[in-house]
């Protein structure tokens, strides 16, 4: 359950990260090799962003990296700084059209801020009524002097603090039961749309999984690294991939397995693979969104009904008895 000012800023930031992604692939498209598209970068970002860019142009200028002068994103970018550095990395290991890969990254924000609208959208109803129900036990407190009973004895004071604990429990437990969608892409499809742009530009498969490996995102760096020593000591990188037991590298596994058997492009495979693993993570959490209002009713029968019944029922019966 979250407030819709967070909401609208939430939708405001991906937005203007997804616009100064195509901005900065503008410039690489333009002919900025990859240290001057961000240098300049700033100049076309949007407004929001441009006070950070502009600190990192001047990192740049003081002689810093631009792996590390990526890092200063960290703040606005979230997660997303993580896989621009990936990027980067890679970009200067294997070269490759660096222009298409940003690109990439900013669509992928863009679906994820369509899903973020999504479920806004339809949890807005669900959320409303859940604190609505959730809060009534609270509004009964002013009007439990109506009863005649003290609240101060103890016994008033126990039902109080019960039914108190036990609203704010119930509105805590059906916030955590509302789904929303990843902050982040999953790290097997950034490592999936990299290595499809690396092959694309004519590079290897092995060197450019080798990089990736440098270069991982956080969520799949260790299997990564586990699978580049597997693959070290003689395994094609598909059995690597597959013995690290990470569901997403394991399916990268099977594409390029199916590619080398078929004699097909395992560019294209690995571009299939991570749009194939975006629907899933989309049904996913449509299913979570249908199951949110089912699973909700357990915190409403377990908390707050019990907390309406000390706060607005006993204390009246309480009364009547006295």
């Amino acid at each position: 359950m979250r407030l819709p000012l967070a909401s609208r800023r939430r939708n405001d930031e991906l937005e203007d990260r997804a616009a100064a992604l195509h901005s900065l692939a503008a410039l690489l498209r333009a002919g900025s090799t990859p240290r001057n598209a961000l240098f300049l970068w700033h100049e076309d970002a949007p407004e929001a962003m441009r006070p950070l860019l502009e600190r990192m142009s001047r990192r740049l200028i003081l002689g810093e990296s631009t792996f590390d002068a990526i890092e200063t994103l960290s703040g606005a970018f979230g997660p997303d700084g993580r896989s621009l550095q990936v990027l980067f990395g890679m970009s200067g290991l294997l070269g490759g059209d660096l222009a298409r890969i940003v690109d990439g990254l900013a669509a992928t924000i863009e679906k994820r801020r369509a899903a973020w609208q999504t479920t806004l959208a339809a949890v807005a109803g669900m959320s409303l009524s859940a604190r609505i129900i959730a809060g009534l036990p609270l509004l009964c407190i002013p009007l439990v002097p109506a009863s005649g009973v003290s609240l101060m004895d103890p016994a008033g004071l126990l039902m109080l603090i019960l039914g108190v604990v036990l609203a704010l429990g119930g509105m805590r437990w059906m916030k955590h039961l509302i789904p929303e969608p990843p902050r982040t892409e999953d790290g097997a499809c950034v490592v999936a749309r990299v290595a499809a742009a690396a092959l694309s530009g004519g590079a290897p498969l092995s060197p450019t999984l080798e990089a990736i490996a440098r270069h991982a995102p956080d969520d799949v760096r260790n299997d990564l690294a586990r699978a580049h020593k597997l693959n070290l000591l003689g395994l094609p990188w598909s059995d690597a991939l597959r013995r690290t037991g990470n569901p997403g590298l394991a399916g990268m596994s099977v594409t390029l397995d199916r590619a080398a058997r078929k004699g097909l492009p395992a560019a294209d495979g690995l571009e299939a693979f991570a749009a194939h693993r975006d629907a899933q993570f989309a049904r996913e959490l449509d299913r979570a969104v249908r199951r949110a209002p089912i699973l909700m009713t357990v915190p409403l029968v377990a908390c707050v009904l019990p907390s309406f019944l000390l706060l607005g029922v006993v204390p009246f019966v309480r009364g009547l008895a006295l």
